[in-house]
């Protein structure tokens, strides 16, 4: 039986219910849709080297078509998922099964999906319009036409998007009195911020709330976390009559009755989506679900721990395991780019939709290969570690005993 996950106070369901169904629907689905690891062993002549290759595939495909981070994951569900429902799947066919993946994801998030043919041409001949057609179809049918679960990006989304909320602002019956109730705003972890170069205890500055050209903000009415020279902030404005006369769809805030939620810091987004591309790429990944490893990953790179487990609903003890995985990737991305990650820019794409644009990770495999041989090296030096304590209280046991 699923354990119970408790509602983050900050999660805001206007428009959809009661905060605690919504929430319980996502955990639910997060199970639902849970991988799994053992899926090799159905198909002898696959490796785990060939997943990896097939995502970084799919990842350079999606970076060249300007598609969505969400599209990417998708794919990779599809794939994972679909190769559990069949067995004996032969090596010459994978292409196939991913591209076949790319054309359901698109369809699915993208508002102008790529043409059948145009994904074709990737593949240099090797797959065909008609054989992609083909697959399609049977591929759905294999998933039950379950085409959409709660990514691990999508998790990592709404993870930061109420982790930037460092304000709640509860109304009363009338609008024009409401009541506030501050909340601890984070910083990042110890394992992080060693990261950061010399002089800088803080993380590269997010882009703010407002533009500088759209609004004039008021430094006294923002509560800044770090220091004012190039540092993040988790911001709330304090004024609520200007705040709800904001386009919602332009500064992504979520008005009603209860709390407001603020947007999402992209620039943490882009830096932490680059390290979950390599997590998934890694077939260790299969065996946590999706929360789990966006949730590791945030509880890797955040503190204080008692907040982080609130937005997540996972208690510190629960992600053992996940954390041990995910943190190899976190400290070795951290050696990778120190100073941060910058939001790139497309031309063809707009500015609010930077960060969700797939990005490809140059030489990701290499990374994963060499993140395996450093966690593997770590484990057994903590074994040794631990044989080497044991038998120092053994002999200190005897040593005492013979006395």
């Amino acid at each position: 039986m699923r354990e119970v996950r408790s509602t983050p106070p900050q999660l805001d369901a206007s428009g959809l219910g009661s905060p605690d169904k919504v929430w319980s629907s996502l955990c639910d689905k997060d199970e639902k849709f849970r991988r799994n690891r053992d899926f090799f062993d159905k198909h002898p002549k696959v490796k785990p080297e060939m997943r990896a290759m097939l995502i970084e595939w799919l990842m350079e495909v999606c970076a060249d078509r300007r598609l969505h981070r969400e599209t990417f994951h998708l794919c990779i569900d599809y794939m994972d998922r679909y190769m559990d429902k069949v067995a004996n799947v032969d090596p010459s066919k994978l292409q196939l099964i991913a591209s076949t993946t790319l054309v359901i994801a698109t369809k699915v998030e993208e508002i102008y999906p790529p043409k059948i043919y145009e994904i074709a041409e990737y593949t240099d001949g090797s797959c065909s319009e008609t054989a992609i057609r083909d697959m399609e179809e049977i591929m759905l049918q294999k998933l039950n036409w379950e085409c959409s679960p709660i990514t691990a990006a999508h998790w990592l989304s709404l993870f930061l998007q109420l982790m930037n909320a460092n304000e709640i602002t509860e109304y009363s019956e009338t609008p024009e009195a409401p009541k506030r109730q501050r909340v601890e705003s984070f910083t990042p972890s110890t394992s992080f911020a060693s990261a950061l170069p010399a002089g800088r205890g803080h993380l590269p500055r997010v882009i703010d709330w407002f533009d500088a050209e759209d609004e004039e903000v008021n430094d006294e009415n923002i509560p800044v976390v770090f220091e004012e020279d190039d540092s993040r902030r988790c911001i709330s404005p304090r004024n609520c009559t200007e705040l709800l006369e904001i386009s919602y769809l332009d500064r992504h805030v979520y008005p009603d009755q209860r709390c407001i939620i603020p947007k999402l810091m992209r620039d943490e987004f882009v830096r932490l989506s680059k390290i979950l591309d390599l997590i998934i790429l890694d077939v260790e990944s299969l065996n946590f679900k999706y929360s789990e490893l966006a949730a590791a990953l945030v509880f890797c790179c955040y503190e204080p721990e008692h907040l982080i487990q609130e937005i997540t609903g996972f208690r510190a003890s629960q992600l053992v395991k996940v954390r041990l995985f995910v943190e190899s990737f976190v400290r070795y991305c951290e050696c990778l780019e120190p100073a941060g990650v910058t939001i790139p820019y497309f031309c063809d794409v707009h500015r609010d939709d930077f960060h969700n644009i797939q990005t490809h990770v140059h030489k990701a495999i290499e990374h994963v290969h060499e993140i395996k041989t450093i966690r593997e090296l770590s484990e057994r030096r903590r074994k040794e570690n631990e044989e080497a304590a044991f038998r120092h209280r053994k002999r200190k046991l005897c040593e005492y005993s013979t006395t």
